[in-house]
């Protein structure tokens, strides 16, 4: 039989989550998603804090940072600026925060869109692709598929036939 996790504000985040999801409304694909993901970021906290690790106020607040942008990825002309006024840190902190991830906030965003693009392309076969590409925040239809072809060596059209076959 499992351990029992000790309180910890990580626990207490995750529950809050859980009891928040649990109680919201029927949640798109993208939005599961970012629940899943934020849910798992939570348990993962509350786990290594429990397990003599101590999880710090920095990696909590990338998860919230996290959390935000990936609620946020439709709109085109969310800008680092944005993320840091909505998360009440500086810019300068916004990037500190994710220098040691291995990758940029702005490399986290555009990952994020790709990611929620490729999902869409594969699950929404009679959404036009223009619409997928301005409804996970990107400014042009050119710019998401250069940014698509770049990530995944293909065309999102390519994608989406092969998604189809």
């Amino acid at each position: 039989m499992g351990q029992a996790l000790a309180p910890t504000p990580s626990l207490s985040l995750l529950h809050s989550w859980v009891e928040t999801s649990v109680a919201a409304p029927h949640l798109d694909v993208g939005a599961a998603a970012t629940a899943g993901r934020t849910a798992v970021d939570l348990l993962a906290s509350a786990v290594s804090a429990s397990s003599e690790t101590v999880l710090d106020a920095k990696a909590i607040r990338l998860m919230e940072v996290r959390s935000f942008i990936d609620g946020h990825l439709g709109q085109a002309g969310l800008s680092i600026e944005d993320i840091a006024a909505a998360s009440a840190i500086s810019v300068r902190y916004l990037h500190q925060l994710f220098r040691g991830t291995g990758e940029s906030c702005r490399q986290y965003i555009l990952r994020r869109r790709l990611e929620e693009a490729h999902s869409q392309l594969a699950a929404r076969p009679e959404r036009a692709i223009t619409a997928i590409a301005a409804g996970c925040g990107f400014s042009t239809p050119s710019a998401f598929s250069r940014a698509y072809r770049e990530a995944y060596g293909v065309t999102p059209r390519d994608a989406r036939a092969r998604a189809g076959s």
